[in-house]
C-alpha cells in the first residue's frame, strides 16, 4: 500500500503520507515563487488527503461517504495550488520542479508518473483519495 508520495504544484513541492493510522498529512518541502504558506507547513483541515486539481485535506462526513466530491465543502481544508505532476520519487519530483520552462497543470511531461502514482492510491486506499468528479479531477481517468 502506498506510503509517502509527492505532488509538485504550479509554485511548491509538496510530500505527502500516510501515517499508518488512519492520518495523511501534506508538507510543504520546496517553493519556488509565493505561496501563502511557507515551507514546511502541513496543510490542515482533515485526516484525508485528496488529490484533486490541487490537493486539500479534507475529512469525511458523518456518514460513510467518503469521495471527496461527494463531501460538503465545509469539511474541506486548505488546498494548494493546481497540480503539476505527481511523483513516488522525491529525486524525480525536484528534477520536474526543478525545470526551466512554463510548468503547466497536469503537465504532460509526466503523465507517467502521475498515473503511476494515481493507480497505486487506488479506489480504496484508507487515507488517499484520487477525485474523479470532472470538475475537481487534475485529469480525466475513467479506472
Amino acid at each position: 500500500m502506498l506510503k509517502e508520495f509527492f505532488a509538485v504544484t504550479m509554485t511548491s513541492v509538496y510530500r505527502v503520507r500516510d501515517d499508518g493510522e488512519g492520518r495523511g498529512s501534506a508538507e510543504k518541502i520546496a517553493l519556488k515563487s509565493t505561496s501563502a504558506f511557507p515551507v514546511g507547513h502541513v496543510l490542515t483541515g482533515g485526516h484525508m488527503i485528496a488529490v484533486c486539481k490541487w490537493l486539500m485535506p479534507y475529512r469525511p462526513d458523518d456518514g460513510d461517504e467518503r469521495r471527496v466530491e461527494n463531501i460538503e465543502p465545509s469539511y474541506w481544508g486548505e488546498n494548494t495550488s493546481y497540480i503539476v505532476a505527481l511523483f513516488l520519487s522525491r529525486k524525480l519530483a525536484m528534477e520536474c520542479f526543478e525545470t526551466r520552462g512554463e510548468l503547466k497543470a497536469c503537465d504532460s511531461r509526466w503523465l507517467g508518473e502521475t498515473m503511476d502514482v494515481i493507480e497505486s492510491i487506488g479506489t480504496e486506499h484508507p487515507v488517499f483519495e484520487f477525485c474523479r468528479n470532472p470538475h475537481l479531477t487534475m485529469l480525466k481517468v475513467t479506472h
